[in-house]
């Protein structure tokens, strides 16, 4: 059955992981047919790095389009009627592909992910990342989660062509798999989150870029184009909500190493929100 399976990673800028990302792939129980790299117009050593790969197929975008976009990329020139993806900063155990695609077709799925586990989280900033930032629903399966995570998954793709599904791309960087699992529900499609999947995060941030990477969960998930003073507004009371729920948080469960982490993410985040308002400025 794995004729069926096309599997592809997208990648901007990941010289650090993507090697790791291919080899776990490359040494699944259940081999995709066809791997494919969409190379987002990276600027590192990415592309030179894809070319000591004699199995995958590398696509070079023309210009750095985003994750949506890369992804609608990858359904449009994928052969084959099964697609999975995994990110370029995820590792897979040996038997991910192999688990993911027999319970998509034991249980008629369409749309299904994986438990990723951040790696690192002996540093703070992951740490805190794995706690308010993790990509997985826990350690049991469930049927229609909120959203399957893009992280990891494996789709129906000959379904998802035949109802004429595409990723939303004014959800450039983040929260396109979000709006495209809504999209799916609306459509009366099976989703699945499948615990025993397992796949490693090895992201690795700092304090900074922790809280980039936090901006741009908030601001792009919610798919915002244009930030009016109203919403500047909304979202500066509301990270301060958020900035307070997190101490108390920290405080029962005894992170008290979270507590930088929390000021300054959320300092940064109101930094981001002005920048964008007065001089739209990209984070």
């Amino acid at each position: 059955m794995n004729d069926h399976i096309s599997l592809y990673i997208p990648a901007y800028n990941a010289e650090k992981t993507i090697e790791k990302s291919i080899e776990s792939i490359l040494q699944q129980t259940l081999k995709p047919k066809e791997i494919i790299v969409i190379n987002d117009c990276s600027t590192d050593r990415t592309l030179q790095l894809l070319k000591n790969f004699q199995e995958i197929k590398i696509i070079n975008n023309k210009m750095n389009y985003g994750l949506a976009k890369s992804r609608n990329i990858a359904l449009k020139n994928s052969k084959y009627d099964y697609l999975a993806s995994i990110d370029s900063d995820v590792a897979c155990k040996k038997d991910w592909l192999e688990i993911l695609f027999k319970t998509l077709v034991e249980k008629n799925i369409d749309l299904i992910g994986g438990k990723l586990i951040d790696k690192f989280i002996k540093e703070p900033a992951n740490h805190w990342r794995s706690n308010y930032l993790k990509q997985n629903w826990g350690d049991k399966e469930i049927i229609n989660p909120p959203f399957i995570f893009g992280a990891n998954f494996l789709l129906n793709k000959k379904k998802i062509n035949k109802l004429k599904i595409n990723y939303n791309e004014k959800f450039r960087t983040n929260g396109e798999d979000v709006n495209f699992s809504k999209v799916l529900k609306s459509k009366k499609c099976n989703l699945y989150y499948e615990p025993e999947a397992l796949c490693y995060h090895y992201q690795f941030d700092n304090t900074f870029s922790l809280s980039k990477r936090y901006w741009r969960y908030s601001y792009y998930g919610a798919g915002l184009k244009k930030l009016t003073f109203i919403r500047l507004i909304k979202l500066i009371m509301r990270q301060i909500k958020f900035f307070f729920k997190w101490i108390w948080n920290d405080i029962s469960k005894k992170n008290y190493h979270f507590f930088k982490i929390d000021f300054f993410l959320s300092y940064y985040f109101i930094i981001f929100c002005i920048n964008k308002y007065f001089f739209n400025d990209e984070k």
